[in-house]
């Protein structure tokens, strides 16, 4: 069973392994995804990631739960050093500023 998850002003907070594990991020984007579709019929999210530990891998799970969900879901290609600024441009203009892919 996963902890309570914290959140603070820049995010999530944990320690990678100990609160920030796998299954606290499936948990999450599976929220997440649920949030989305309850607000519209074709939602959209934009998945980003740094070059911190597993940042590639975690980002990765979160798209296939967004996906699994019906949630249209671009995955950039490469780590960001400033992914929050980085999705919000992909996500309110064009996609392909910000190099993602696209997954199922």
């Amino acid at each position: 069973m996963t902890r309570s998850i914290r959140f603070g002003t820049e995010g999530w907070r944990g320690i990678v392994g100990d609160d920030f594990t796998y299954e606290a991020v499936r948990l999450v984007a599976q929220g997440t995804a649920e949030h989305l579709r309850s607000r519209g019929a074709e939602p959209l999210a934009v998945v980003g990631y740094d070059c911190r530990f597993a940042s590639e891998v975690f980002a990765e799970d979160v798209a296939r739960v967004l996906a699994g969900n019906g949630v249209r879901t671009l995955l950039f290609e490469r780590p960001s050093p400033a992914t929050t600024p980085t999705s919000s441009t992909a996500s309110s203009t064009s996609p392909r500023r910000a190099a993602p892919r696209r997954r199922p």
